[in-house]
């Protein structure tokens, strides 16, 4: 019996840590697109809707996991959300239907954005995730840019996290 249940939580474990490292690399995958979007600069500014709906739709359309994306920006006073709008059938959606809700707190939105697309909320600035995000030591982002170094980094150190399944 015990070995049984050994064998299930090793195998439950498992499964959590490929869901884990599934999660995170579509959060690597959305770095990726806006740091690409800005180095390239075709989002240079935080307004551009139209850029973001660009960048951000196909993420949306190509990761379930994907619910949604926040943006604060360190030199302005507004914040911008984008949350996936649900269908019934994601892989056959018609394209020119809107699969993203953009919303925003700055002073345009409801023009810009529609009826729907004022955040009346607290401010991204003020939000816990931008303090915590803030504090993070600057540099470390650009060292694991791409999924294939990110996915080596964590094999790294998901083996090491499961080490007590080797004895």
């Amino acid at each position: 019996a015990d070995a049984a249940r050994l064998r299930f939580v090793q195998a439950r474990a498992l499964q959590v840590a490929s869901e884990a490292s599934k999660v995170f690399r579509v959060a690597i995958e959305v770095y990726d697109a806006m740091h690409y979007a800005v180095q390239r600069k075709l989002y240079f500014e935080p307004l551009e809707y139209g850029v973001l709906d660009s960048v951000l739709t196909p993420l949306f359309v190509s990761h379930n996991a994907l619910r949604s994306v926040d943006l604060a920006f360190s030199g302005r006073p507004y914040s911008l959300s984008a949350r996936k709008l649900w269908r019934e059938n994601m892989t056959n959606f018609n394209h020119t239907e809107r699969i993203m809700q953009l919303q925003s707190n700055h002073s345009d939105c409801h023009e810009r954005l529609g009826r729907r697309g004022c955040l009346s909320g607290i401010p991204g600035r003020d939000q816990e995730w931008y303090s915590a995000a803030i504090q993070l030591p600057a540099g470390q982002e650009s060292e694991y840019t791409s999924v294939s170094g990110y996915k080596d980094l964590l094999l790294e150190r998901l083996g090491s996290a499961f080490k007590w399944m080797d004895s």
